[in-house]
């Protein structure tokens, strides 16, 4: 019967033993991520600006120059959106988005590149836009941290004399 009972134990304390741990660990994790949520976003994503020529020949895939900083590194999604105004009344509307996503390792610095094209349908008309640019990067606990920009107005031409208005 005292072995039974000194069994019963062990088992009984190696359970509350495990339960233990797991809620520590829950505890840990818990706290990492409400950690992580709480810092700036700039510690895991800085976007500095996005830069595009004045015009574009109708169709053709703008591009785009870009600086941004990734410090801890993770995985990164970009979202493009671009609002046209296709009519000429001063009102820009959705009119394409992308979507894209890699995991990229840290940078600290700006990274200069030799540009981006546009993946989203462009205009087959003259047309003033700009492009709306979201840049999120998940922690390693799973906090989403982002920053956004916005560029200048580009027009797409049908030629290269067209006169660009002003919107």
């Amino acid at each position: 019967m005292k072995l039974i009972n000194s069994f019963y134990k062990a088992v009984k304390t190696g359970t509350y033993g495990f339960l233990l741990f797991a809620g520590l660990l829950v505890g840990f994790n818990a706290f990492a991520l409400a950690y992580e949520s709480s810092l700036p976003d700039r510690w895991y994503v800085e976007y500095d600006g996005v830069t595009a020529y004045a015009k574009y020949n109708v169709g053709e895939a703008p591009l785009f120059f870009s600086d941004s900083r990734y410090p801890r590194g993770g995985v990164v999604t970009w979202l493009d959106v671009m609002r046209c105004d296709t009519n000429g009344d001063g009102s820009f509307d959705f009119f394409s988005s992308h979507k894209s996503s890699a995991s990229l390792k840290p940078r600290i610095e700006p990274a200069k590149d030799n540009g981006w094209r546009y993946q989203g349908n462009v205009p087959n008309s003259y047309s003033a836009c700009f492009v709306e640019s979201n840049i999120s990067i998940l922690t390693p606990r799973g906090a989403r941290k982002e920053d956004d920009i916005k560029t200048d107005i580009f027009y797409f031409v049908v030629k290269d004399t067209d006169i660009i208005q002003p919107v």
